[in-house]
């Protein structure tokens, strides 16, 4: 098995996108479906990078995140606070796998749960 090819690699990338943006939003895998109108197993695969939404999906799935379709394909590149630090982390997060990035994301969900 070789390496993932370009279109993969675009489709995982969508994919943790995806979820950190519904992650942000506060929304379970459920509310997100019902509001985008897909069902929580197609969400699920979204997410996961194991499929590819429609166009009226991907437009349903960004207005039920309160953003773009082209904030949601980039995602993880926008700085959503003007604060340096927080720019210099999303950077950061860049170059990591979607496994890595989730483990970090859910040590800070944790930490902002304790102060």
């Amino acid at each position: 098995m070789g390496e993932p090819d370009e279109a993969q690699l675009a489709i995982s990338r969508f994919g943790g996108s995806l979820k950190r943006a519904r992650k942000n939003a506060g929304l379970t895998q459920e509310q997100l479906a019902v509001e985008a109108d897909i069902s929580p197993i197609t969400l699920s695969k979204l997410e996961n990078g194991r499929s590819v939404p429609t166009l009226q999906a991907f437009v349903r799935l960004a207005q039920a995140l309160s953003t773009t379709p082209n904030d949601l394909l980039t995602w993880d590149k926008l700085d959503r606070s003007g604060d340096p630090m927080r720019t210099d982390l999303v950077e950061g997060l860049d170059g990591l796998s979607t496994e890595w990035q989730d483990a970090i994301s859910q040590i800070v969900v944790l930490a902002g749960k304790k102060r």
